[in-house]
């Protein structure tokens, strides 16, 4: 039991970013798998070197739902409130890298007959720069690798550069448009 739990730990910390493990990825369940999918697509800290959207991003988004919920206008930590600002840059950073993992699976998945679990599991692991993989990549097309590669380069540079240009470009417009309450949901 200590042995796998020691395991799991390892494998764990690893999907954040390391590249590392101690488990044959390929033969790994779905289920893990799908737990990887979150940790890989998440990253490591905001200030870090890893890829993915970064742990910073999933607090604020997680903080926004749970004050939604509460029914608060002011999402909240440690006596501290995030700005609008903040909150928009968050999400703009997760929907911008769900849309590149989409992207990326379905050109894969366009070229290949492989599942599509794996197809996923290398899309997300290369857009976190995670470096895990469940042996599919060699056997990949030119494209599909180029695809990848691609993915490593927005999910490592791609984010923070967003979130730099999204901090440093904020206009203010002279003019407002009046407000809308469309139905949500």
């Amino acid at each position: 039991m200590p042995d796998k739990l020691l395991s799991a730990l390892f494998a764990s910390v690893s999907a954040r970013t390391a590249g590392f493990n101690s488990l044959d990825i390929g033969a790994l369940t779905q289920e893990s798998w799908a737990l990887h999918y979150f940790l890989m697509f998440i990253g490591g800290g905001s200030a870090g070197t890893a890829g993915g959207v970064k742990v910073g991003t999933a607090a604020i988004l997680a903080l926004l739902v749970i004050a939604e919920v509460r029914g608060r206008t002011d999402s909240e930590a440690f006596g501290r409130r995030f700005s609008s600002s903040a909150q928009r840059q968050a999400i703009t950073v997760l929907v911008l890298g769900s849309a590149l993992i989409v992207l990326g699976t379905l050109v894969i998945l366009r070229e290949t007959d492989l599942p599509t679990d794996q197809v996923i599991f290398e899309v997300i692991s290369a857009f976190g720069t995670v470096g895990l993989s469940t042996g599919i990549t060699a056997d990949l097309p030119e494209s599909s690798q180029l695809m990848l590669t691609l993915l490593m380069y927005a999910g490592r540079v791609g984010t923070i550069t967003l979130a730099a240009s999204l901090a440093l470009g904020e206009h203010r417009m002279p003019y407002r448009y009046p407000e809308e309450h469309p139905i949500v949901g």
